[in-house]
């Protein structure tokens, strides 16, 4: 049986990039599991250096991640790749073009639309060559002809997550720099050996600002014991001892997380790893403090999103306060786990004044504890979001000219007002933009002895930006 080869491609650069695609590891092991075919796949953050290793692995599949902050820069791409491999199937795929299919362009053939591992394996196994279009036929994915976007019909969510095999990390180009690069704010020390870890899909709430979530639709969670054996076995084949759970809420069961907690203890686990968790404030009280700390959580990151009430209640669709977000803040901070707390600014209807209560919340949240740190981005509306929707009814996207420059917040430090949306008609995007630079600049400084402590991770950050700028 011949050979099919798949090169499976995250667009962030690998020069900037410090963590994995975990999403194209779960397709990778799911299509070696589950495929018909005898398959090689490889795994990268993108270079146009790797182009020549790609050409020698000439892979006659290639699929691209892209949230929508990298949407243009994966368009660009295809076209290059499509130069290089005119004969390779080109497929698209991750949140961006599940929640927006007739954004479809470029030289993509055509797109994997939702969850991906089913209908991605069905196009391995149905694939000949590029002349076969036989694969037009599968759910869960869309592809232009004759100008128009066809959108097939979705696909069912898998609904035991535990189906899917543990990651491929084998077969990811870079690994080796990638758990060894710094993550000082995640876990609070340098010299850790790093791996991110999904434990669910999906989140039960739906935060306005929140793309994911209309990705997975469904709050979907493994099962302790897949978690447990995954963390047995990175920590074993690659000595991890620092994990980032990826998911946006761990904190959906607490049953679930007691689980982990038993049969790592069982494996003789506990206080080798640490952990950096995404919760919700409403949850928290003492047990689950008591459960992260004997979990070894390092860091549980919250969306604060505003000082204000009313507008972290706008943003959230649901019970929020700050009454309740300190409560949860000192519960935790007392058991020694620290915090993380993301903030939002420039929401619509936000004032100067909300956003003034947002820098003395961020103030608090410092003062608490001494590792507890904090983040400031811009309300940016992506696709399938109600922000989105709200831009589009202010007429501030134009449906059949988006400007995707406009979207890239979360990636991309904006340079003026220009660069980004306004959605707030009660403050300028320059004033908004100042604001949020002069906050992250004070987070950034921190005091003291994390400055003194991050001065040689700075350091080694210029020296790869300029070595980066020199290639």
């Amino acid at each position: 049986m011949a050979i099919t080869k798949i090169a499976l491609i995250n667009p962030e650069s690998k020069r900037t990039v410090n963590y994995y695609p975990t999403g194209l590891c779960s397709l990778s092991s799911y299509i070696k599991k589950y495929s018909k075919k005898d398959v090689v796949i490889k795994i990268f953050n993108y270079d146009e250096d790797e182009l020549s290793y790609l050409e020698s692995f000439a892979p006659d599949i290639i699929g691209l991640t892209s949230f929508t902050h990298y949407f243009k820069k994966s368009v660009q791409i295809s076209k290059l790749l499509k130069q290089k491999f005119p004969q390779s199937l080109l497929v698209f795929g991750g949140c961006h073009i599940s929640v927006m299919p007739e954004s479809l362009q470029g030289d993509f053939d055509l797109a994997v639309i939702g969850e991906g591992e089913q209908s991605f394996l069905e196009i391995v196994d149905n694939f000949a060559d590029i002349s076969d279009l036989s694969f037009k036929s599968i759910d869960g994915i869309a592809y232009r002809e004759n100008g128009s976007v066809i959108i097939n019909k979705r696909r069912p969510l898998i609904r035991n997550l535990d189906e899917i095999p543990i990651p491929d990390r084998e077969n990811i180009n870079d690994l080796e720099r990638i758990i060894t690069s710094d993550h000082l704010g995640w876990f609070g020390r340098t010299g850790l050996r790093h791996a991110q870890l999904s434990t669910s899909r999906g989140c039960p709430y739906n935060c306005i600002f929140c793309q994911p979530s209309a990705m997975w639709e469904k709050y979907r969670m493994n099962s302790p014991e897949y978690i447990a054996d995954e963390i047995d076995y990175i920590h074993k084949k690659f000595g991890i001892n620092a994990i980032l759970i990826e998911d946006d809420l761990f904190t959906g069961s607490k049953k679930r997380v007691s689980g982990i907690i038993d049969l790592l203890g069982h494996k003789d686990l506990l206080g080798k790893i640490v952990y950096y968790v995404a919760g919700r404030t409403l949850q928290i009280d003492e047990e689950w403090a008591q459960l992260f700390k004997k979990l070894g959580v390092y860091k549980v990151e919250f969306g604060i999103e505003s000082g204000s009430d009313r507008v972290a209640q706008y943003l959230k669709t649901g019970k929020s306060s700050t009454e309740i977000n300190k409560k949860a803040i000192t519960i935790l901070n007392a058991a020694g786990v620290s915090v993380m707390g993301s903030f939002i600014a420039g929401a619509p209807t936000e004032t100067k004044e909300e956003l003034q209560q947002s820098k003395e919340m961020i103030r608090w949240i410092q003062k608490s504890h001494k590792n507890n740190t904090c983040g400031i981005g811009i309300a940016t509306p992506l696709p399938a979001t109600e922000l989105w929707n709200i831009a589009v009814a202010m007429h501030l996207i134009d449906l059949d000219n988006i400007d995707w420059d406009k979207l890239l917040t979360l990636k991309v430090k904006p340079k003026s007002g220009n660069d980004f949306i306004l959605l707030n008609e009660n403050m300028s995007a320059d004033y908004i933009l100042k604001q949020v630079n002069s906050i992250n600049f004070r987070l950034n400084l921190g005091t003291p002895s994390t400055f003194i402590k991050a001065i040689p991770r700075r350091l080694l950050k210029l020296y790869r930006k300029i070595l980066g700028r020199l290639r």
